[in-house]
This record gives structure tokens, sequence and C-alpha cells, in this order.
């Protein structure tokens, strides 16, 4: 009698749904889903190999598993460009004096108006 193993189940799901290909490892205590990035280093995800009592455990794998493949840039919607990085110190340093600059000279321009 083979027992289904839920979590197991979802991390293969979300490779393959994904188009990666995948190698099972089994241990005693543990079952290593294997796969390699596009960069060609391996990953994995680890699930138990009892199935666990825990309603949470297949939601966690798959998230880890949606979560490596991300970081790795291997899911659909991460081939979107990255979020434009923060300015440097020294360029928001520059931003603020530009704009500290053109208050004071719009205060001194409403001074000159009023003193006249």
């Amino acid at each position: 009698m083979t027992m289904k193993n839920e979590a197991l189940e979802a991390a293969l799901d979300e490779l393959k749904r994904n188009g990666i290909e995948t190698t099972v490892a089994y241990a005693s205590r543990h079952i290593q889903v294997r796969w390699l990035n596009r960069l060609g280093q391996p990953r994995f995800a680890t699930v138990s190999r009892r199935e666990s009592h825990e309603s949470h455990s297949v939601q966690n794998t798959r998230r880890q598993v949606r979560n490596t493949l991300r970081e790795d840039g291997m899911l659909p919607e991460t081939n979107k460009p990255p979020p434009p990085r923060p300015p440097s110190r020294i360029e928001q340093l520059e931003k603020d004096l530009e704009l500290l600059n053109s208050r004071i000279a719009r205060v001194e321009q409403i001074l000159k108006e009023v003193s006249i």
C-alpha cells in the first residue's frame, strides 16, 4: 500500500507547470526534489517522507518552490524588468539640495515682492 504524499506532489506539480525537469532523492526521513536553475546551479525543496498532519504543509511546500523559482527568475511573471533601484546617498543628497535651492529661491522671490 503506497501512501500519497501531497507535499511531494505539490512540489513536483509546481515545477512541472513551469517546464522544469526534476529528480527525486529519497532519504530515510525526507525527500528532496532537485532541479537546476538557469545557470545550471542545483536547487532543491525538501519534504517529509511521512504525510504531515499540518494543514499548511502542502501550501508551504508550494510556496517554497515558487519563491525559489522567483529568486532565480524562472517564473513567467518575473520576466518583467526589475524595479528601479533607489538612488544612492549622493544622488539623494543632490536631489534634496536642488529641491532646497528651488524653495529658497521661491522664498526670496516672495520676500522681494512683499518688500516692494
